[in-house]
C-alpha cells in the first residue's frame, strides 16, 4: 500500500475511503472522492503498479464460503460496492482509512497486522473517552457486565496489550488528540459499537462478537493490573 496507494492519495486531501477484504479474492477496495479525469488516472497508474509487481495466487481453501468464483488476480475493478455505508460516521471512515494507510500501509496485510492495528484502535477510542485509567477500568467493566467471565484473548500473553495501553495513556502521546477530533459525542458505550463495526468493515475481519468480548475483557485486565501496580507503588515508601 505505501509503494502505491499512498502516493496517489496523497493530493486527495484525505477524502478517500479504504477497505480491505478477501471475498473473490483478497483485495483493496478504494474509493475516491475526485473528478473523473484524475479517477482515470489513478486507475492507471493502479494497473500499471500491478502489471510490473504482481502478487502470486493464494492456494483455495475448499469449500470456499463464497457463490461467485474470484475475480482474476493484479486486476483492477469499477463500480462493484454500493456506496451506501459510506454515509455512516464519514469523517471517521476517512480517519480511518488514513490511519490505516499510515500504521500498517508498509507492513505484510496479514491476520496479525490487522489485529494489531485494531486493538491499538480500539484502546486509542476508550483512552480518548476516559483519560483516566482508573475510570476506564470501571467503564469497561460496567459495559462489560457479565461478559467479563470470558477468557481473555491475550491470556498468557498481556506483555504487548500492556505495551499498548502504556504508550496510549502516556502524556507524551500525539495521536490522542487526532483521534479525539473525529470521535463523536456521547458516551463510550453508545459509540464503541458503532466504531467496533466501522473497524471490522474497513480491515475485512469476520470477528465473531465473543473474540471481540473476549478483546475487550483483556483490556479491561490489563487495565486493572496496571492500576494495582500503581497504587501499590505509591503506597510502598522507602523506610527510614
Amino acid at each position: 500500500m505505501e509503494r502505491c496507494i499512498a502516493p496517489l492519495l496523497r493530493n486527495e486531501d484525505n477524502k478517500y475511503l479504504l477497505y480491505l477484504g478477501n471475498e473473490r479474492g483478497d483485495h483493496i477496495r478504494l474509493s475516491i472522492y475526485t473528478m473523473a479525469d484524475r479517477l482515470n488516472h489513478v486507475s492507471g497508474e493502479l494497473t500499471s503498479f500491478l502489471a510490473a509487481h504482481p502478487s502470486v495466487d493464494k492456494e483455495k481453501v475448499h469449500p470456499i464460503s463464497y457463490l461467485f468464483m474470484d475475480f482474476p488476480n493484479n486486476t483492477v475493478r469499477h463500480n462493484l460496492h454500493s456506496p451506501a455505508s459510506y454515509y455512516v460516521e464519514e469523517g471517521l471512515q476517512y480517519f480511518i482509512a488514513a490511519r490505516i494507510l499510515d500504521e500498517i500501509g508498509t507492513d505484510v496485510i496479514d491476520e496479525d497486522s490487522l489485529f494489531t492495528f485494531f486493538t491499538y484502535a480500539l484502546v486509542m477510542v476508550i483512552r480518548v473517552y476516559c483519560p483516566d485509567r482508573v475510570v476506564a477500568e470501571m467503564q469497561l467493566g460496567n459495559i462489560l457486565g457479565e461478559k467479563l467471565q470470558v477468557a481473555s484473548v491475550f491470556e498468557g500473553n498481556e506483555e504487548a496489550l500492556e505495551y499498548f495501553c502504556e504508550e496510549v495513556w502516556s502524556d507524551e502521546n500525539e495521536e490522542v488528540a487526532a483521534w479525539a477530533l473525529v470521535i463523536q459525542s456521547g458516551t463510550l458505550e453508545e459509540f464503541l459499537p458503532v466504531f467496533i463495526h466501522l473497524l471490522i468493515m474497513h480491515l475485512g475481519l469476520k470477528q465473531a462478537p465473543q473474540h471481540i468480548q473476549a478483546l475487550l475483557v483483556a483490556i479491561w485486565d490489563v487495565l486493572g493490573t496496571m492500576n494495582k501496580s500503581a497504587v501499590d507503588g505509591r503506597i510502598k515508601t522507602p523506610s527510614d
